[in-house]
């Protein structure tokens, strides 16, 4: 699937069982993916002017800083492939059947990896965001 727009916002909820490649593609907009709680995918992020934010745990690979991300959430699986140039990325995890979101309030996770001089440089890295301010 691929969806494309300008000057607006992209939400997208994905069901249980997707097995297709998704693109997304806006500028001047966000972009906001609702997906499973249990949800096997490769994830390629990239934004211009803002950050990118996740509920799910990131094994990531290769370079990545606020503005990009790489990595693998799951087992890996089909490809999500989000780009947006004045907006933030989203990847949520779908509230229901038992699931409640975590509280947004002092809680919220961001995608904001460490200063590069301490980041490792070699191999996978497994990021879970957290609640700091990315400079």
């Amino acid at each position: 699937m691929r969806l494309e727009t300008s000057n607006s916002s992209v939400e997208l909820s994905l069901p249980a069982n997707f097995a297709n490649d998704i693109r997304v593609s806006t500028s001047n907009g966000g972009i906001t993916l609702h997906m499973p709680y249990q949800v096997n995918a490769h994830v390629m992020a990239r934004t211009t002017n803002s950050s990118i934010s996740s509920d799910f745990e990131i094994t990531m690979r290769g370079e990545f800083s606020k503005n990009h991300m790489e990595g693998v959430i799951g087992t890996g699986g089909p490809l999500i492939d989000l780009t947006t140039s004045n907006g933030s990325i989203r990847l949520l995890k779908n509230v229901g059947a038992g699931h409640a979101r975590p509280a947004r309030s002092g809680h919220a996770r961001s995608y904001c990896p460490a200063p590069p001089e301490s980041a490792p440089s070699a191999g996978p890295q497994t990021a879970r965001a957290r609640s700091r301010s990315c400079g």
